[in-house]
């Protein structure tokens, strides 16, 4: 019985990943859209960034492109200072005008939101060389008191963040 439930979520799995861009008809034009199932595997080794590394390195690299991947709401409400909105959904077109050898920095709202390790695998596979995902998310980064822009009035913003 186990074996069944097992095997009946990893094929769900697959049809989720292999379908994703097949669901939304914005894609259907997009060259490479048969490769998003691959990127979105779990063997791809996540290189990630504290939010301390962040802020250094966002003071010394004026030539480093902090992305917020969530939707254009939650960008317009509270995102890191200076980063651009580039939502899941529209990542991958976006990203296809982005110079592949500057360095890039996905986040997303917090730790249990997986939309930056999602950003973070599609934009390896796009072939970009140097990635790295904020995990902490925007909660962590407003709860630090680091820069943000907005007004930060969402309330997740003041839910204490998950522990590593």
């Amino acid at each position: 019985m186990k074996m069944v439930k097992v095997l009946l979520v990893s094929i769900v799995g697959l049809f989720v990943c292999a379908n994703i861009q097949a669901l939304d008809p914005r894609y259907a034009h997009t060259p490479g859209a048969q490769y998003k199932h691959e990127c979105f595997s779990d063997n791809v080794k996540i290189q990630e960034v504290s939010a301390q590394e962040l802020l250094r390195k966002i003071k010394k690299n004026n030539n480093i492109v902090v992305v917020n991947v969530l939707g254009a709401r939650f960008h317009e409400d509270a995102h890191i200072a200076g980063s651009i909105n580039a939502p899941l959904r529209f990542l991958q077109d976006q990203a296809y005008s982005w110079d592949r050898d500057k360095e890039i920095v996905v986040y997303c709202a917090c730790k249990e939101c997986d939309a930056s390790i999602k950003a973070y695998k599609l934009l390896k596979y796009m072939g970009f060389k140097r990635v790295f995902a904020y995990e902490g998310g925007m909660r962590q980064w407003f709860q630090l008191g680091y820069p943000c822009g907005g007004l930060c009035k969402e309330d997740y913003l003041r839910e204490p963040c998950a522990q590593d």
